[in-house]
C-alpha cells in the first residue's frame, strides 16, 4: 500500500505494490484540491493513467463533481448470468458465429431501434433510478420519457436513432462477450459494455460547461475592482484567482445537478444495453438464463454517494464479479463491505502496458499460446493490445483484493468474444 497527501487531501490509499508516476501526479493534484478535503480517496490495485483521472479511483462526492472522474462510458459494467442449457464445445463454432450475426460489434450499431414496450421499460427504469432526490439532497430530477429524450440528446449532440439504435451493440477496445464454466462446470455468460457514444456524448457536455469560464472571470474581476478598497485588491485578486482555479473542471450547483440526472440516465441506458445484448444472445440460440447479477465501474452509486472510476461497489455480502484477462477468465466474488476501501474493489486486472506499446511490442506466438485453451476468433493483431500479456498478473490482484472481497469461484473462459 502506498500512502498520499495533498494541500488538502490528507487520506489517500493507494492499494497496489507499485504505481506509475504520471498516475501519482494525478492523484497528487486532486489532492490538491478542496474537493478532498476531510474525505478519503482509495484507488484500487488495478490503478494506471486514465484521461485526467486514475483508473480504480474511489472518492464520496462533495460540492464539487468533475464528469471526467467519471469518464465518457458512464455505466460501463458487467452482466452476468448463468446459461441454464447444456453447451457442448462442438457447438461453440456456431455460438461464436450466431454471436457476432446478432451484436453488433466495434463501431457498428443496429439498423433498427428497440420497440416501443423496451423503450417505455427504459424509461420506467431511468425514473425509478432518478427517485434517489427524495432522500432531500438533490432538487426534483426531470420525468424521463420520449420527449426528454429528445431534448437530452439535441442537448448533448447526439442522433436520437443513434441513441435508440446502439442499444444492443458491444462496442470495441475491452468490451466483450465471454462463456465460461465455474468448478462444477456451471456455464455462465458475461458481457461487458456501457453506456456507448451516449455516454461520451453526456461526459463532453459537462466537461465543456466544466472548463475555465474567461467571461465570468473577467466580469467577476472587473466587480472587485470597482468595489474593493485599493489596500485589499491584491489580496481579493488572489482569492478569485484561486477560487476559480479550484473550479476549473468541476461542476457545482444547477450544472452539477443536471449532470447527475443525465449521468444516471446514462447508467440506466448502459445497464439495459446489457440486458438487450444478454436477451438477444439468449433468444437466438434458444437458452435460458437465471437472473442478471451487475457489477458496474464508470458511475456514482447513488445509495453511498461514492465515486467509483475503474471501481466496483463491494459492500457487505454483494456478489460481484472481476474479469482478470482472455486467458484467465473472471472472479466471483463477495463483497467484504470494508470502509477502509470506500467499500470498493478493482474491476479489473488493470493494464500492465498501454495499447500502443502491446501492439508494437507484444508476440503474436505469445498470444495464441496464452488462448490455447480458449475457444477465440478474436485472437489477432487487432486485439493483441486487450491480450492477456496486457494486463497485471492476475495471482498479484487475487493477493491484493483480499482485504475487501472474498473469491467463491472462477470462472474458466471457454469462448471469447471481442470486436475485430
Amino acid at each position: 500500500m502506498i500512502e498520499l497527501k495533498g494541500k488538502y487531501g490528507k487520506d489517500c490509499k493507494v492499494f497496489a505494490k507499485t504505481i506509475e508516476s504520471a498516475a501519482i501526479g494525478t492523484i497528487q493534484n486532486i489532492l490538491d484540491n478542496p474537493v478532498t478535503k476531510d474525505v478519503p480517496v482509495r484507488i484500487m490495485p488495478d490503478t494506471h493513467q486514465g484521461v485526467d483521472i486514475v483508473i480504480g479511483f474511489t472518492m464520496p462526492v462533495t460540492g464539487l463533481i468533475n464528469p471526467n472522474h467519471i469518464g465518457v462510458d458512464i455505466g460501463c459494467g458487467m452482466a452476468f448470468v448463468r446459461i441454464l442449457n447444456v453447451v457442448s464445445e462442438s457447438s461453440f463454432e456456431e455460438i461464436d458465429r450466431t454471436i457476432r450475426n446478432v451484436v453488433p460489434m466495434g463501431f457498428d450499431i443496429n439498423s433498427e431501434s428497440i420497440t416501443e414496450s423496451e423503450k417505455q421499460s427504459f424509461f420506467d427504469k431511468a425514473n425509478i433510478n432518478l427517485s434517489f432526490h427524495r432522500e432531500g439532497m438533490f432538487p426534483e430530477p426531470p420525468y424521463v420519457d420520449e420527449s426528454y429524450i429528445t431534448k437530452l440528446c439535441k442537448k448533448v449532440g447526439m442522433n436520437e436513432k443513434v441513441f435508440y439504435n446502439s442499444i444492443g451493440s458491444l462496442g470495441g477496445g475491452n468490451h466483450f462477450i465471454e462463456i465460461g464454466k465455474d468448478a462444477n462446470n456451471c456455464i455462465y455468460l458475461t458481457i461487458h459494455s456501457g453506456s456507448r457514444n451516449f455516454g461520451v456524448k453526456v461526459c463532453k457536455y459537462y466537461a465543456k460547461l466544466a472548463k475555465f469560464d474567461k467571461r465570468a472571470f473577467s466580469s467577476e474581476l472587473e466587480e472587485i475592482k470597482k468595489t474593493v478598497p485599493p489596500q485589499r485588491l491584491q489580496e481579493e485578486i488572489k482569492r478569485i484567482k484561486e477560487e476559480f482555479s479550484i473550479r476549473n473542471g468541476y461542476l457545482s450547483d444547477t450544472a452539477m445537478y443536471n449532470y447527475l440526472f443525465d449521468m444516471s440516465i446514462a447508467q440506466t441506458y448502459a445497464s439495459l444495453n446489457r440486458q438487450t445484448i444478454i436477451n438477444r444472445i439468449s433468444h437466438a440460440l434458444g437458452w435460458k438464463t437465471s437472473s442478471t447479477i451487475e457489477t458496474v465501474h464508470n458511475y456514482i452509486n447513488f445509495d453511498d454517494l461514492i465515486i467509483r472510476k475503474g471501481a466496483i461497489s463491494a459492500h457487505e455480502n454483494e456478489i460481484v464479479v472481476i474479469p482478470m484477462n482472455m486467458a484467465d477468465g473472471i472472479l466471483l466474488c463477495r463483497g467484504k463491505g470494508n470502509p477502509d476501501w470506500n467499500y470498493s474493489a478493482p474491476h479489473g486486472a488493470g493494464r500492465l502496458f498501454s495499447r500502443s506499446f502491446a501492439k508494437e511490442k507484444l508476440s503474436m506466438e505469445t498470444f495464441k499460446e496464452r488462448m490455447v485453451e480458449v475457444y477465440s476468433t478474436s485472437v489477432c493483431e487487432g486485439t493483441i493490445d486487450e491480450s492477456p500479456m496486457a494486463y497485471k498478473n492476475t495471482d498479484e490482484i487475487k493477493e491484493l483484493i483480499e482485504p475487501t472481497v472474498d473469491i467463491i469461484d472462477t470462472i474458466r473462459p471457454l469462448i471469447n468474444i471481442k470486436a475485430l
